[in-house]
C-alpha cells in the first residue's frame, strides 16, 4: 500500500496514534492524507513518533485538523529527524507566529521538504518573517503556501527581501493576506529569476501595487504564472499590465478575474497581446467586460495564435454575445478551453454548440500536431542512430 487516504473521518487523536503505529512498520507508505480528522497535539505527537521512523513517506497531509502550536511543536521533532518527506500540509490548523517560528526554525536544516503549505492560520507578520529567515537559509524548499495570513505589509516585506537572494523557491502564494502594496514583492522580482509561480489575489494591491509587480515583470525572466485577481484596478493599472505583456517574454499564465476591468480595461489588455508570444491561458472572470470588450477578445481569438485557454465566466454575455464567439470560433485554430458559465446565455443554443465543437475541432488538431512531432522525432532518432551504427561499421571495417 503506497497510498492511504483517510480524510474526514473523525479518527480524532487516538485514530492518528493507530495510524502512527502502523506507519512505524510500514515500508512501502508513500502518501498518507489525514486531512479534516480532529487531531490534536496529542495525536502530533504520535504522528511524530511514526515519521521519525518511516524511510518511504513523502507526502503527509494533515490540514483543517486541531494542531495549534503545541501540535505543531510536536510535529517537528519527527520533521527534524524525517530522510523522507517532501511535502507537508498544515493548513487550516490554528498556528500563531509562535507555532510558525518554531516550524520555521526546525527546518533551517532540513534538506528533503520542498512543498509546506501554512494556508488560512493565523501567523501574522512576524511568522511571515520567520519564514522569510527559512528561505534565506534553506536551499530545497519550492513551494510555499501562505493564503489567508494576514500577512499584511510588514510580513510581506520580510518573505520579499528574503526572495532577493533566494533561488530555489518556485511557487510562492500570498493571497489574501491584505498586503496593500507589493513594492517588496515587486522589488524581489527584479533580483530573483527562480520564481515561477506567484499568486498575489485579493490583496488590496491597487493600481500602485499592480503597477509596481508588472514593472518588475517587463526584464523578470522567471515567472511563468502570475495571479492578481479579486484586486480591482482602474485602467491606470490595467495599462501597466498591457505593457508588461508587450515586454515579458516568459508570462504563459494570467489570472485577472474580478478585477473591475470593464470593457476598456479588456480592450486596454487585449490589444497588448500582439506583441506578446507567449500567454497561453488568461482569465478574464466576472469583469464585466460588455460589448466592447467582447469585441476585443475575439480579434485576439482571430490573430493570437498562441492562447490555449480563456476565463469568460461571469461576464453577463448574452446570446448575441454568444452568436459572435461562435462565429469567431470558426475561425480559431488553437483556443482549447473556453469557459461561459455563469453568463446570460442559454447553455443549450445551437451557437454553445458550435462553440464546442470548434473547441473539440482545435483539440483534436493539436492531439494530431503533437503526435506528427513525435513521430518525426522518432523517425529523426531513428536515422541518427543508423548513421552512428553505420559509422562504427566503417570504422570497424577499416
Amino acid at each position: 500500500l503506497e497510498r492511504l487516504g483517510l480524510a474526514h473521518n473523525a479518527l480524532g487523536s487516538e485514530g492518528a496514534e493507530a495510524v502512527a503505529s502502523w506507519l512505524r512498520v510500514s515500508r512501502c507508505i508513500r502518501h498518507l492524507d489525514l486531512t479534516g480528522n480532529r487531531i490534536n497535539k496529542v495525536g502530533a505527537r504520535s504522528l511524530s513518533e511514526g515519521l521519525s521512523t518511516t524511510s518511504t513517506l513523502r507526502t503527509l497531509l494533515l490540514g483543517n485538523n486541531r494542531f495549534g502550536d503545541e501540535g505543531v511543536d510536536e510535529l517537528t521533532t519527527g520533521l527534524r529527524t524525517s530522510r523522507s518527506l517532501t511535502e507537508l500540509d498544515l493548513s487550516a490548523n490554528g498556528v500563531t507566529p509562535v507555532g510558525a517560528t518554531v516550524l520555521a526554525r526546525s527546518l533551517t536544516g532540513n534538506s528533503e521538504l520542498t512543498v509546506l503549505d501554512l494556508s488560512y492560520n493565523r501567523i501574522w507578520a512576524v511568522g511571515g518573517a520567520a519564514l522569510g529567515q527559512l528561505l534565506r537559509e534553506n536551499r530545497v524548499l519550492r513551494t510555499l503556501r501562505l493564503c489567508n495570513n494576514q500577512l499584511e505589509e510588514t510580513g510581506a516585506r520580510a518573505l520579499g527581501e528574503a526572495l532577493e537572494s533566494n533561488q530555489t523557491l518556485t511557487e510562492l502564494d500570498l493571497a489574501w493576506n491584505n498586503m496593500e502594496g507589493a513594492r517588496s514583492i515587486a522589488a524581489a522580482l527584479c533580483q530573483n529569476d527562480s520564481l515561477q509561480n506567484l499568486t498575489l489575489r485579493y490583496n488590496y494591491l491597487g493600481d500602485e501595487g499592480i503597477e509596481e509587480v508588472a514593472l518588475a515583470l517587463r526584464n523578470n525572466m522567471g515567472i511563468h504564472t502570475l495571479d492578481v485577481s479579486w484586486n480591482p484596478m482602474t485602467d491606470h493599472g490595467v495599462r501597466a499590465l498591457a505593457g508588461m505583456l508587450t515586454k515579458n517574454k516568459t508570462l504563459t499564465q494570467l489570472d485577472v478575474s474580478c478585477s473591475n476591468l470593464g470593457s476598456a480595461g479588456t480592450e486596454i489588455l487585449m490589444t497588448s497581446l500582439s506583441a506578446n508570444k507567449t500567454l497561453k491561458r488568461l482569465r478574464l472572470g466576472s469583469n464585466m467586460i460588455g460589448e466592447e470588450g467582447r469585441k476585443a477578445v475575439e480579434t485576439v481569438l482571430l490573430t493570437y495564435n498562441t492562447l490555449m485557454y480563456l476565463d469568460l465566466s461571469g461576464n453577463d454575455l448574452t446570446d448575441v454575445d454568444a452568436e459572435s464567439l461562435a462565429n469567431t470560433m470558426s475561425h480559431n485554430t488553437t483556443l482549447q478551453e473556453l469557459d461561459l458559465a455563469g453568463n446570460a446565455m442559454s447553455d443549450d443554443s445551437k451557437h454553445r454548440k458550435i462553440i464546442g465543437e470548434c473547441i473539440k475541432r482545435n483539440q483534436r488538431a493539436s492531439r494530431t500536431e503533437v503526435y506528427k512531432k513525435g513521430a518525426s522525432l522518432a523517425m529523426a532518432a531513428r536515422e541518427a542512430i543508423s548513421a552512428a551504427q553505420a559509422a562504427i561499421h566503417v570504422d570497424g571495417s577499416e
